[in-house]
Order: structure tokens, then sequence, then C-alpha cells
């Protein structure tokens, strides 16, 4: 007996705004910051902070905008399944 399996959609590439960027600190960057003075540490981790704050409120952004997307989905099939 054999079950059919459902057909998969195709991949579909994502734009480029909602392509999650993977920053990597180089290796020399971290041996620099065995040498580095407190106030300097300090600057690089709120340089960090304020991309993470970015990267965060792009995702938000990316979610909410996926939110209503499912919504108008639901809506539009609630109102083909009322007309049948």
């Amino acid at each position: 007996m054999s079950s059919a399996a459902p057909a998969k959609k195709p991949y579909r590439k994502a734009p480029p705004e909602h392509r999650e960027l993977r920053l990597e600190i180089p290796v020399s960057r971290l041996e620099q910051e065995e040498s580095l003075t407190d106030a300097e540490r300090m600057k690089l981790l709120q340089q960090e902070n304020e991309e993470l704050r970015k990267r965060l409120a792009s995702a938000t952004r990316r979610t909410e905008a996926l939110e209503r997307e499912l919504e108008i989905g639901q809506d539009c099939l609630e109102l083909e399944l009322g007309q049948s």
C-alpha cells in the first residue's frame, strides 16, 4: 500500500531585506579585546548593543509583516469557505 505524499512547495529564497545577517567577529578583534582599556571595551560593547538593537527591530518588523500576511490569508480563506 502506498501513500501519496503531499507535494512540497518549491523553496523560495527570501528577499534581501528579509535575510538575516550573520556577523562574525574576526579572530584578530578577539585578540585585540584582551589588550583594550575598560573605556575601549565599553565603547565596543555599546556598538555591539546598538547593532543588536537594530537587528531586533528588523526581526520584529519582519515578524509583524508575516503576522499581517497570515491574518489576510486567514480572512481570505474564511471568505471562500463562507461562499461555498
